[in-house]
């Protein structure tokens, strides 16, 4: 290893320590250490995806990241829009500063959150705070936000540091023996690990262990989002709006590009379609013009692609595998995990996975100095 790779790992590994010891965590402290050396496996980019690979890489694991999509983020991915790169879809983090100091060790710099977001309910219209009950969180509000394309950049960077690997390639299956890992990928290659990460929205056709086999089953999301470059003097600024009720947009967010344009994403509800592009932009004039001012959204960019989640029963089935580590999706449940027909309608919220130090539970392999 460079000397330079090795004093960047040490130094990061000394702000975790403290960051560990802060918040009363020294358990997983004490089992990250016993990461060194070995090869960890992380299929899919996703936000939290990339948080668990600096932490292996940090603690002196070799880390290979599996994305099967040309670009990386999963959900909070980025296209280029006029030469320049904006996020695909609407995207918040909810307050915790569990998760936000987190962030900035690993380069984040400011915080991931919306100025003074919105909760509107369609039907009364009614405007209140979002979500419903501000204290929900342990933290308050921040001026400062960072963007998609910001938060994925920042941990990718980050981990290039640290010597992590990128291969994109597509899996097909998980082999586990009592050597290692193998995965295998759609494109005929083979690779060895010693861990395997994954959330519930990585997609593989089965999981194999001994004489076993595992295929999870899939819920399919349909995405729908709609971006806008508006022009004109009017600044709209840094907003949020989560809409209630039956109207045919779920989410607005709104970005600063330059002086003269902002940045609109829509993200459409269940009840949306393409073909609502004259209600949206009379939607959009009402929200954030007051109604009045006509707008002339001569710009815009229809994106759409499906975002698979596993079922929680395949969740529960997959965390159950010996060398396998899973981050599950999240809800306020009492046994922490959605049913079926609560993963069809709630989001996932990544300071979600911070609370009640679910993420470090996911990550931790206390057996891991016995392999």
């Amino acid at each position: 290893m460079k000397r330079s790779n090795y004093n960047s790992r040490k130094n990061i590994q000394i702000q975790l320590d403290e960051f560990f010891y802060k918040n009363d965590l020294l358990l997983y402290c004490g089992n990250f250490k016993y990461f060194a050396g070995k090869r960890f496996a992380i299929i899919g980019s996703s936000p939290v995806s990339l948080i668990a690979g600096n932490i292996f890489a940090a603690y002196g694991g070799h880390v290979t990241i599996f994305e099967k999509s040309k670009g990386l983020g999963g959900a909070w991915s980025s296209i280029k829009m006029d030469k320049m790169y904006v996020p695909a879809s609407t995207h918040i983090i909810m307050p915790n500063p569990l998760l936000f100091d987190l962030l900035k060790i690993f380069g984040v710099g400011i915080l991931p959150w919306t100025v003074n977001p919105k909760l509107l309910n369609w039907t009364t219209k009614d405007l209140g705070p979002f979500p419903n009950v501000q204290n929900e969180y342990k933290a308050s509000l921040s001026k400062n936000y960072v963007d998609a394309v910001e938060l994925i950049n920042s941990l990718t960077e980050s981990l290039v540091k640290r010597g992590a690997k990128f291969r994109f390639e597509k899996i097909n299956n998980v082999v586990e023996s009592s050597d290692e890992i193998q995965i295998n990928t759609q494109n005929g290659f083979q690779y060895g690990f010693d861990f395997l990460f994954l959330t519930a929205a990585a997609k593989i056709r089965f999981f194999k262990q001994n004489n076993s086999f595992y295929s999870p089953v899939y819920k399919c999301f349909k995405n729908r989002s709609l971006i806008f470059l508006l022009e004109g003097e009017r600044k709209l600024g840094k907003r949020f709006f989560h809409i209630e009720g039956k109207n045919v947009i779920r989410e607005v967010q709104t970005f600063e590009k330059n002086q003269s344009e902002t940045l609109i994403i829509v993200k459409l509800s269940r009840y949306g379609s393409y073909d609502d592009l004259s209600e949206v932009k009379s939607i959009l004039e009402k929200i954030l013009l007051d109604g009045s001012k006509k707008v002339s959204f001569q710009r815009f960019e229809k994106l759409e692609y499906n975002n698979f989640r596993m079922t929680p029963s395949s969740q529960r089935e997959m965390m159950n595998i010996g060398k396998l580590k899973m981050m599950p999706c999240f809800g306020k449940t009492q046994s922490g995990l959605l049913n079926d027909e609560e993963l069809m309608r709630i989001p996932q919220d990544l300071a979600l996975c911070f609370d009640g130090k679910k993420f470090f539970d996911a990550i931790n392999i206390p057996h891991i100095a016995k392999v």
